[in-house]
């Protein structure tokens, strides 16, 4: 039996992958709704011991889905000391751990997947000892043999097996629930606000003229009813980088995303390739957009249409490159590609990879959030996460 170093009973340690029982995973649609099914390495499914260091991931449903035919069993260890061969360790915060934990993979046959990690915040050289690395939150600066992207995807209680209903018969034709009075939030809802019906739920401060704005958040269940009752899900940028859990909320409800893009970076096209998700420079191109298709419903429904068959095919691919991806990592020298940890790790790296997220107003925001904070405490303090 399998125990972590903490001794926690193997009743808090193991889940199923019960998904896998359900007929509609692991199916590409083709040409006219046809349905045929994906292939994936075989000498890799079911290989793997998943091992989690967060009791409680928000992400597993996600995970589960994507990696769940090369994944055997699942293991919470949560004090970084479990080192296992044939492994996948799901870990967050790498830089805060000893970098010995993640050194006593080398020579395993090991992978991580590198979550949470918004703000490029270091301690690359952990990287090193894995066969390979799926990491979310995506750079250029990232691309090599060893690492690939990861989609941040969709938080537990978002997915969904029931066919959406069409975008047409949808009561809100937009919605927008969270914290709204930070980043480029404030700059989609004031573009937004004259297109009605919609539903704006804030957690926080935002008021906007003219716009009725509930306030308090949502339970999952509830927010991802509102989505699977939206047309369209704005998805404006989350605390410092463009990508968030938005989008795919919004693609799991049958809603369609509204994206944001950079002068000189298109994030999600770097990302996905190409993809039929509307994007936009400014919040105000968006709403003209979505204003010209408010009274066009055969036009709107097949946005959606288009929408939701390029995701529903985009998790099938993603499941078998991964598999493609870790079948060829395991079949050469895993130290044939390294990874610039200098650069990486540099805060000049750092600063400049989340400059390219931003734009003009959001970081005159984070501006005025320092000064407000210092004229009310004296005291200046300043990170990328600020």
């Amino acid at each position: 039996m399998l125990l972590t170093a903490s001794g926690r009973p193997p009743g808090s340690l193991y889940w199923s992958t019960t998904w896998r029982d359900d007929p509609s995973q692991g199916v590409a649609l083709t040409g006219r709704g046809m349905v045929q099914q994906s292939s994936k390495p075989e000498e890799i499914r079911g290989r793997f011991t998943a091992i989690w260091q967060a009791e409680n991931p928000h992400e597993k449903q996600w995970i589960e889905e994507i990696f769940g035919d090369y994944i055997e069993r699942h293991v919470v260890d949560g004090d970084h000391q479990l080192v296992l061969d044939n492994a996948i360790l799901f870990d967050a915060f790498i830089d805060r751990y000893p970098l010995d934990y993640y050194r006593a993979f080398e020579g395993k046959t090991a992978f991580l997947v590198h979550f949470l990690d918004e703000t490029y915040n270091g301690g690359y050289e952990r990287y090193a000892p894995f066969r390979g690395v799926l990491r979310k939150h995506w750079a250029r600066a990232f691309e090599g043999a060893r690492i690939r992207p990861l989609p941040l995807g969709y938080c537990n209680g978002f997915k969904t097996h029931r066919a959406p209903k069409p975008a047409s018969e949808r009561t809100y034709l937009w919605s927008l629930v969270g914290g709204l009075n930070k980043t480029s939030r404030p700059d989609a809802v004031r573009a937004f606000k004259s297109l009605a019906p919609a539903l704006v739920r804030a957690t926080d401060d935002l008021a906007v003229k003219g716009l009725a704005i509930e306030r308090g958040a949502l339970a999952p269940a509830a927010l991802a009813a509102v989505l699977r009752d939206s047309a369209f899900a704005p998805s404006p940028m989350g605390n410092v980088n463009l990508e968030c859990f938005r989008l795919y909320e919004g693609l799991e409800a049958g809603a369609i995303p509204i994206l944001e893009r950079r002068l000189g970076l298109d994030y999600y096209r770097d990302l996905f390739g190409d993809h039929p998700l509307p994007t936009f420079a400014s919040w105000r191109d968006a709403a003209r957009f979505v204003a010209g298709l408010k009274d066009r419903p055969a036009d709107l429904d097949q946005l959606q249409r288009t929408c939701t068959s390029w995701w529903t095919t985009y998790k099938v691919k993603l499941s078998s490159d991964i598999g493609a991806f870790m079948r060829e990592r395991l079949s050469i020298d895993a130290s044939d590609a390294p990874i610039d940890v200098a650069h990486l790790n540099s805060p000049r790296f750092q600063y400049l990879e989340l400059l390219k997220h931003q734009t003009l107003a959001t970081v005159g925001r984070r501006v005025l959030r320092h000064a407000d904070r210092f004229a009310k405490t004296g005291s200046f303090r300043f990170s990328p996460t600020d």
